[in-house]
């Protein structure tokens, strides 16, 4: 979602210097991204040119404001939430309409101080080599899944907590029926501690549900999603990353925002409207409504195959 940031800095300062800095684990996603010249690790960020730097701090928390001030970058402009006020040179009120906006539009207002007016195309872009593309067929070639077939990919977690999460069982029978009415393959991705539980998914579906948790790093598990025609996901970064690279998402929501935090208008989301909803718990204090009344024939009744 911080993508769209950064194609407006380039478009309004094509001959700047632009380096992206991020977690370990995630700043390869801009490795083929012709916007941004450096990729830099949080743990490099002592090799910024601190003279001649200006951050825009993307992240709200104390400690990416405190990391730049403690190095002394001459322009610090981020948001002041978080007691963070004190480290900036440019602190912004947060806007108005930040709990009813997406949060791409929140991030490119932090660009206004700088005369940047981003246009109307709000979608994050991410990017693949041809040779990234190819390669991971190595990888889906051993696992019994070719190009010929009918590959749709889902994400069973999310990093923020179970609350996003649609039952497991729910997802079991949708992967049942898919794989009845399409003789599809279905691709599970997801980190390495979720794999005892997509097993449990795949169980009895030998060939055509695969287990890819934890089996891919970053770069390779954008080249699976792009292998999909189709990404079924809870509001997670492969929602976000396949909804990048184009490939058509069902999202299911429950305890977040869809405005906030959601795909492209292009992608499907599936939300039970209930009064509680969207509560930003990690878990349901009550009976998870929200997402265990999402049912698997209104999911179904979304893909477009």
């Amino acid at each position: 979602m911080a993508v769209p940031t950064l194609h407006a800095l380039r478009r309004y300062f094509p001959k700047a210097h632009i380096a992206a800095v991020a977690k370990e684990g995630l700043i390869s996603l801009l490795s083929q991204d012709k916007a941004v010249d450096q990729q830099i690790p949080l743990s490099a960020l002592h090799t910024i040119n601190r003279q001649s730097a200006a951050a825009i701090l993307l992240t709200n928390s104390f400690s990416s404001a405190f990391a730049f001030f403690k190095m002394k970058v001459p322009v610090r402009l981020g948001y002041k939430g978080d007691y963070r006020r004190f480290l900036l040179t440019h602190p912004l009120p947060f806007p108005a309409e930040r709990k009813q906006q997406h949060l791409v539009k929140t991030y490119l207002h932090l660009l206004h101080p700088l005369g940047v007016k981003p246009g109307v195309d709000l979608r994050a872009r991410l990017f693949l080599s041809q040779k990234e593309r190819e390669k991971v067929w190595e990888i889906l070639h051993r696992k019994g899944v070719y190009d010929k077939d009918c590959i749709i990919g889902m994400q069973v977690g999310a990093a923020y907590g179970e609350a996003k999460c649609w039952p497991p069982s729910h997802f079991r029978l949708l992967t049942k029926a898919l794989i009845r009415k399409y003789k599809c393959k279905v691709l599970f991705v997801g980190c390495p501690s979720s794999s005892g539980l997509i097993e449990s998914i795949c169980k009895g579906f030998e060939g055509s549900a695969i287990n890819l948790a934890g089996a891919t790093c970053i770069r390779k598990l954008m080249a699976v999603i792009a292998s999909c025609r189709l990404f079924i996901t809870n509001d997670s970064g492969p929602m976000h990353i396949a909804d990048a690279l184009n490939v058509p998402v069902i999202a299911l929501f429950g305890s977040t925002d869809p405005r906030v935090t959601g795909p492209s208008t292009q992608s499907v989301v599936i939300q039970n409207q209930v009064a509680c909803s969207p509560c930003f718990k990690r878990t349901c204090p009550i009976d998870f409504r929200c997402m265990r009344g999402i049912s698997v024939e209104q999911v179904l009744e979304k893909v477009n195959l």
